[in-house]
């Protein structure tokens, strides 16, 4: 039996600092703002939320349309038609790393947040062909759902505390890989 590496999306497969800037530019130019505004309007929407998780893509287009009197369809293809956006996002390695470990292993991914986003930056990035359809997981809170999960996995994520839990909790492998800092695992 192959073995299954699960990804997480985003700091893992995607620099979603870079996302953010891209689709953020874009809707300031649509909605002929200024980023000041932009900003006023996204952090009252962003300060709502109870967990960066809880963000959809959706509900600011509601917001900003009201806010900027711009068209939900015009905000709408900024989050959801942008593959330049998607694509320069990807980490330079990503394509690369997917290629190979695809050659070897059945991948799958397992992350948390709103699904048609998830699956809007793998298909938008163009390395959505590399997964294997029924090894999507993608959930709201995703450390509810590691039951769901097939057996002998390897989960790569870069939250340390999921790796941890991942490994404390479960009989899968996971490996914490840190696009943000220089720290290393303390074991």
């Amino acid at each position: 039996m192959e073995k299954i590496i699960l990804f997480d999306i985003d700091y893992t497969l995607i620099n979603t600092n870079i996302l953010r800037n891209e689709i953020h530019n874009k809707l300031i130019e649509v909605a002929e703002t200024t980023p000041e505004n932009f900003a006023k309007i996204q952090e009252k929407y962003i300060s709502s939320l109870s967990s960066s998780t809880d963000f959809s893509p959706d509900e600011l287009i509601l917001v900003l349309s009201k806010n900027l009197k711009v068209p939900k369809k015009i905000l709408r293809k900024v989050f959801y038609n942008n593959q330049e956006a998607y694509k320069k996002s990807l980490y330079s390695d990503t394509r690369d790393a997917l290629s190979m470990l695809s050659k070897k292993y059945r991948l799958g991914i397992y992350s948390e947040g709103f699904e048609k986003f998830q699956k809007t930056k793998l298909l938008q990035s163009h390395i959505s062909n590399y997964f294997k359809k029924d090894l999507v997981f993608i959930f709201r809170r995703k450390l509810d759902n590691l039951i769901a999960l097939p057996h002998n996995t390897i989960l790569v994520d870069d939250k340390l505390a999921v790796v941890e839990t991942v490994m404390l909790t479960t009989n899968h492998e996971a490996v914490w890989i840190n696009r943000k800092t220089n720290d290393k695992h303390p074991k």
